[in-house]
């Protein structure tokens, strides 16, 4: 890595100006020619936009030829960047020139219908065996439903192939073996919770002759129904059911030797080798399975002559190795701008690092705080990784920062400062954290506007009032108390002829209030232990995240005995999927 300059920009921080003029400049001073430039964004979107800023930059300098030409800059998304490297250069890789590409929507849908024609008969009596042990139930957005989920490997196995592409692992047995060594730690050797047939059936019978002899109630009436429907699924007893008899004893003090066994019993359930061993199976089987479809997905491409998104990335690797390839990309480019950095893949940086030895000189734009796209591969420990080398300042490497907001009014950008500053005191300095404030609220503007309706005044009619002041509709939003309020004023504002979106179920229930109002809470305590649960299970597609809060959490749950209470927030099943492969230096 050599003559890298890094540009911290914040939301709203003018990145995008920052880099037009920079490259504007280049031209002006005649350093470098439109056509001698790579340029990679996140979405094409910004490819496009990106290009027509810099269009009107040179416009405004009278560099109209100039204008012209950038037409013929290598602008757009990375894979677009490495297919037409690749149809370049595809006689160098053994490739055909008729490849095509298979768009990430075939991908997924190649996905989906591969990994259930994948695992063999008995194959699929283990996985649904293990979905009905753990009582692993279908999820309706953040809802949890009665039926089981005989489908729930389907995501562990997308997200192990997932890693494994973006780490570009051939092989699973390393990542297999640390996810058995993370649960192992788990394990204690004398907890025993292998029961019997006829241990749960005395343990029911002694508690339903105890409930009997007291006091008829409702309530008893319903601990003998339930422990009665428990004693039909004695046979292969599920964890629901054992934990079903568990809360329906409930405090088995003055209950009976046989209850109070049984409760002691299960509050080890977790860290039992019995729970062990069925994830132990889970776990080789679901690594197994991966290898396979790697090896299924490979040949289907071959078959068909397809490349997708990940194989571009990886010639794109192999033909900056070739010192021949090298060298004509290094005739044929001089500058490499890089936007969104932070949201780059392992490979993707892999890829920019030797672009940038081949350049005069790179510029890659990022703020870890706006990295969103764990659940593609990004890896942020990575990125910063690389960033904190360029801050040494060696190889004509060096960063700057974009610090203050253009865009937002003083107190948006206060209340930004506030959160970011505490959540990210210990991976960033204050000056990659916080934004200086530009706009001036000189005539006290409101950053929310807000209405409290009224009788005389209703919702609709206000909504189109301001409508008709010029307002977006997208920018108008409508709380309430309860749905059937906000059901009433969708069927008014239908009337107006208005359009609205609504969600039918409590905004309470659903998974972005769930997770938004967990990670504030741990923003305001680190010691939240529930709000840390509540993250690890829904992230638990994020690997950065859920490696960060595993790790804390286990260190906690080793150093005192909180173990048991964790477990029973965060099952472990909902974490075994911890891959943690060994990144090339």
């Amino acid at each position: 890595m050599k003559n890298v300059t890094y540009i911290n920009a914040g939301a709203g921080s003018g990145k995008t100006y920052r880099l037009t003029e920079t490259l504007t400049n280049l031209i002006k001073s005649e350093k470098v020619k439109p056509e001698q430039v790579i340029l990679t964004t996140f979405t094409t979107k910004a490819a496009n936009e990106f290009k027509e800023k810099a269009k009107a930059f040179l416009y405004d300098e009278g560099l109209y030829d100039a204008a012209m030409q950038l037409d013929h800059a290598m602008i757009g998304t990375v894979h677009s960047v490495c297919q037409r490297m690749i149809d370049k250069y595809w006689f160098n890789l053994g490739l055909s020139p008729n490849m095509g590409v298979m768009a990430e929507e075939d991908t997924a849908y190649y996905i989906s219908q591969s990994l259930s024609e994948l695992p063999t008969d008995e194959e699929l009596k283990v996985l649904h065996g293990f979905a009905r042990y753990f009582d692993i139930r279908v999820k309706d957005g953040y809802i949890v439903k009665k039926a089981v989920n005989y489908d729930f490997w389907q995501d562990h196995l997308k997200a192990v192939i997932g890693f494994a592409t973006n780490y570009e692992l051939e092989d699973f047995k390393q990542s297999e073996e640390e996810s058995l060594n993370f649960i192992r730690k788990f394990v204690k050797a004398d907890t025993n919770c292998s029961f019997t047939f006829d241990e749960l059936k005395a343990v029911i019978a002694e508690h339903e002759t105890f409930l009997r002899s007291r006091k008829q109630s409702d309530a008893n009436d319903k601990r003998i129904k339930a422990l009665e429907q428990a004693q039909r699924h004695l046979n292969s007893p599920s964890l629901g059911v054992l934990r079903n008899i568990d809360s329906t004893i409930g405090s088995p003090k003055g209950y009976g030797m046989l209850a109070e066994n049984f409760h002691n019993r299960m509050a080890g359930i977790w860290t039992s080798q019995m729970v062990y061993d069925k994830q132990e199976k889970y776990i080789r089987l679901i690594f197994d399975l991966a290898q396979r479809w790697k090896e299924n997905f490979a040949q289907f491409k071959r078959d068909k002559n397809l490349l997708d998104y990940n194989d571009m990335e990886k010639y794109m690797r192999l033909l900056m190795m070739n010192e021949d390839i090298a060298s004509e990309i290094s005739q044929s480019y001089r500058y490499l701008f890089v936007d969104e950095f932070q949201d780059s893949s392992p490979i993707q940086v892999k890829i920019f690092d030797a672009l940038s030895d081949l350049m005069e000189h790179s510029y890659w734009v990022g703020d870890y705080k706006q990295a969103i796209y764990g659940f593609r591969g990004s890896d942020i420990a990575l990125t910063k990784a690389v960033v904190d080398r360029v801050s040494k300042k060696e190889s004509g490497c060096d960063t700057d920062t974009l610090d203050t907001s253009w865009r937002s009014l003083p107190d948006i950008v206060e209340l930004n400062n506030d959160v970011f500053r505490k959540t990210f005191a210990d991976v960033l300095e204050e000056k990659n954290i916080c934004l200086k404030q530009h706009r001036k609220n000189e005539n006290h503007e409101e950053s929310l506007l807000y209405f409290v309706s009224s009788d005389e005044y209703g919702i609709a009619e206000h909504v189109l009032k301001l409508l008709n002041q010029g307002i977006k509709p997208n920018e108008i939003a409508v709380l309430a108390r309860a749905n059937a309020t906000l059901a009433e004023v969708a069927s008014q504002l239908k009337q107006y002829k208005i359009p609205s979106s609504r969600e039918d179920s409590p905004i309470i229930d659903s998974f972005a209030y769930s997770l938004t109002s967990s990670l504030l809470r741990i923003v305001g305590s680190t010691r939240d232990s529930l709000a840390k649960a509540t993250v690890a299970i829904l992230t638990e597609e994020d690997y950065n995240t859920r490696t960060i809060i595993e790790e804390k959490i286990l260190n906690d749950a080793c150093d005192n005995a909180k173990t048991e209470d964790y477990l029973a927030q965060v099952p472990l099943i909902r974490r075994l999927m911890t891959i943690r492969p060994k990144l090339q230096q």
